[in-house]
């Protein structure tokens, strides 16, 4: 991610020393290298969120399952008496 900052960072400046123009290879450039970094932000984004769903998730079918097997765990008990 550090390489797509720099070479966006680096034809940012090249587009600005050139008079910012609207059209052209600079432009092109700029262009690709700003949206190569940003999907790259937003794909390190959206694993961090699927990460942190799934250990939400996880925790919550644990407590679940815990919880089922406290209420069993009496009746199977007894049952075995």
């Amino acid at each position: 991610m550090n390489l797509l900052k720099e070479a966006s960072v680096d034809s940012h400046r090249v587009w600005v020393q050139a008079g910012k123009p609207r059209e052209g290879p600079l432009f092109r450039k700029r262009q690709s290298c700003r949206m190569q970094y940003r999907k790259c932000l937003r794909d390190s984004q959206n694993t961090e969120s699927v990460s942190y769903t799934n250990d939400l998730h996880d925790a919550l079918l644990y407590k679940k399952w815990e919880s089922v097997l406290l209420r069993l765990s009496p009746v199977l008990i007894c049952s075995l008496c």
